[in-house]
This record gives C-alpha cells, structure tokens and sequence, in this order.
C-alpha cells in the first residue's frame, strides 16, 4: 500500500477504536463558532416598522417577535440567516416579496386533480399586499396589475 493509503487506514482504525471507546486512538475536536447576536428590535427600527407590519411583511408570529425583541428567545438558524438578509439587504429582500406578490397563484383544492405529483394541496402562499409603517402610511408590495 502507498504511504496515503497507509495513513488513510491507520486513521480509519483510529476512528473505528475511538468509537469503541478507546479513547488513547484519536482526538474529538468540537469547533465552537461564535455568531453575533442579532439586535431583531434595531433591525425593524431601522426599516421604519411597527411590530405589527414587521410580522406581517416577513410572516413572523408576533409573540416570537416579541420575545426576540425582549431576548427572551433567540432566533433559530433559518429565522437567524432571514433576519440577517433583511438588515443588510433589505431592498433586495423587498423586491423579492413583491415578485410574490407580484405573481403569487393560489390554487383551490377543487381545481387540482390528484396526480403522481399532486397528491393535495395543504398549503396557500400568502404574500401581503402592503403593509402601513409607523406614520400609518401603506407601503404597497404588489404589483399593480
């Protein structure tokens, strides 16, 4: 065997006695990653928004919302990565939800036939229309038709 192939299963071994519980073949190494904390308040602030038009523009939950803003809870990864888009490029975010808005079709359950991959529909899209910032003027998302 080559002097790679040697230490590939040297390794291998390593693992395969570390998860035996030999714990003298091999090192667990854990990464910690520090993630900053978001300011959840400060981004929807800074977007001008009540708490209200906030929840509904990005479809959160308003206790959820509430308890970011209070640090009692903190986002889960995906609310995490959504609310990082929204602070740092929250136009293009925007434009995103008005193309739904923009071209969002909702099916009735009556118009689809069951198929092979249309089983049922469980589920709408639904985008706001516009949504009123704190001055209590409407921001209007979609598109007119």
């Amino acid at each position: 065997m080559t002097k790679l192939g040697d230490k590939i299963m040297a390794g291998l071994q390593d693992a395969l006695a570390y998860s035996k519980g030999d714990k003298s073949r091999g090192v667990l190494t854990r990464y910690v990653v520090d993630v900053p904390i978001l300011d959840v308040k400060a981004i929807r602030k800074k977007l001008g928004l009540t708490q209200e038009s906030f929840c509904n523009l990005f479809s959160f939950k308003p206790h959820t919302l509430q308890a970011w803003e209070d640090k009692k809870k903190k986002p889960n990864t995906a609310a995490y990565i959504f609310l990082t888009l929204i602070d740092q490029h929250s136009a293009t975010v925007k434009r995103t939800l008005e193309a739904l808005a923009g071209t969002a079709v909702i099916a009735e359950k009556k118009q689809l036939k069951p198929g092979p991959i249309v089983k049922k529909a469980t589920k709408k899209l639904i985008v706001p229309k516009a949504i009123k910032d704190r001055s209590g003027q409407s921001i209007r998302l979609s598109k007119k038709r």
